[in-house]
């Protein structure tokens, strides 16, 4: 069966789409690379995409793509990683709330975790 790019189940997703925890009052430095990445990704895709990004078992025996993936990584642009966050895709619900230099850092971060 061939892999579907993204399988998370839209249900119960609040976390992954709204950000979770109520923003802190204090400005935070504009996110750039992977560094900053990882720290959006571990709070905004992690809960679907795991803490390493090689995907987990969600509800219904769906499981979340794995990011880290070398055949998924050299099919996805970063175009195409904006796009998926932006949009959703399958059962991967859009990632509201985010500004496009964090969209940037998060995709930056997926193509950071690469495994051969």
């Amino acid at each position: 069966m061939r892999i579907c790019l993204v399988m998370v189940v839209a249900a119960g997703l609040s976390g992954c789409s709204s950000g979770g925890a109520a923003a802190s009052n204090q400005q935070a430095a504009a996110p750039s690379g992977p560094v900053d990445g990882a720290r959006l990704f571990q709070r905004r895709c992690a809960v679907c995409h795991g803490p390493t990004g090689e995907g987990q078992e969600m509800a219904f025996g769906a499981r979340s793509a794995n990011l880290t993936e070398a055949a998924l990584q050299a099919r996805l642009t970063e175009a195409a990683l904006l796009q998926v966050m932006r949009n959703g895709v399958g059962r991967m619900p859009a990632v509201t709330g985010l500004r496009d230099d964090e969209a940037r850092a998060i995709a930056a971060h997926v193509r950071s975790i690469r495994r051969p």
